[in-house]
């Protein structure tokens, strides 16, 4: 287990935050940590054999894809609450 001596936020985004640790255990390791609030992805099954997906346009890869529901967490929400609020949003259905 490493002693984190120094943390530096680089980079304080809407989603992300980006930090750099300095490590010390005697050979001064640095690590770079990605912060993210987290994330939920739905498979809504509306039979046995069929489920929805929502087309979606993804900037960095420049092009509209198929995919399950999903989203980011808000603050003080938990993963069941914002699949529930994602379901809701992106495809107008509720699960039961």
């Amino acid at each position: 287990m490493w002693e984190t001596k120094e943390s530096k936020i680089i980079y304080n985004g809407k989603v992300v935050k980006l930090r750099i640790d300095y490590l010390g255990d005697g050979e001064n390791k640095v690590r770079e940590v990605i912060q993210h609030p987290g994330a939920v992805a739905i498979l809504p099954l509306i039979s046995e054999d069929k489920v929805i997906l929502v087309n979606q346009y993804r900037y960095p890869i420049g092009r509209w894809i198929l995919e399950v529901p999903a989203g980011t967490l808000k603050e003080g929400e938990s993963p069941e609450e914002c699949a529930l609020r994602e379901l809701e949003v992106e495809v107008g259905y509720k699960a039961r």
